[in-house]
């Protein structure tokens, strides 16, 4: 009897290493929002959601600087909706930063450059950043640009974090 139970402990140790080994998470962004609050500071400001050539949703985010931009911070936040509890990571936030530094010009200069054009093209979370103990959520990422303290930007992605498989790609039940 106990040769039993040391049996099914151990099946029960091996099989969630075997689910991780075969799969991974992905971020998918399913809404890509903007905002300007200051058209005289920014102009052309525009955000998309679209597939990128490995069919994956990116997003896109364009604008252009009228007049050398002092004194500018950025703010991120992440919010991730896990059953009915709210996870709040600054962890990932780090993630995020380094991808929109990867993928464009936006985190790059200070101060912002008069008649600049700022983007982050094709920007996506790496699934192999996310840890593997991060179960399937919805997410919101804000992302804020301030000018002398005042609010100048506010771009706002919410998506999901699901499980894939390595191999295929596919979306796992």
């Amino acid at each position: 009897m106990v040769g039993l139970y040391k049996l099914l402990l151990l099946l029960l140790l091996l099989l969630p290493a075997h689910w991780i080994a075969e799969s991974k998470l992905d971020a998918i962004p399913t809404k890509f929002e903007c905002e300007n609050y200051m058209p005289t500071f920014v102009t052309n400001l525009t955000c998309v959601l679209k597939s990128n050539n490995r069919n994956q949703t990116v997003i896109d985010a364009d604008f252009f600087v009228v007049r050398e931009l002092n004194n500018t911070s950025v703010l991120l936040s992440f919010r991730a909706m896990i059953g009915l509890n709210v996870l709040e990571e600054h962890a990932v936030t780090r993630i995020i930063q380094n991808a929109v530094r990867k993928s464009g010009n936006i985190l790059s200069d200070c101060p912002y450059q008069k008649n600049k054009h700022y983007y982050v093209h094709d920007f996506k979370v790496d699934g192999d950043l996310i840890p593997q103990y991060v179960p399937e959520m919805n997410w919101t990422l804000t992302g804020d640009l301030f000018i002398n303290r005042r609010k100048t930007i506010r771009f706002v992605a919410l998506g999901r974090v699901v499980k894939v498989r390595n191999t295929s790609g596919r979306v796992i039940p």
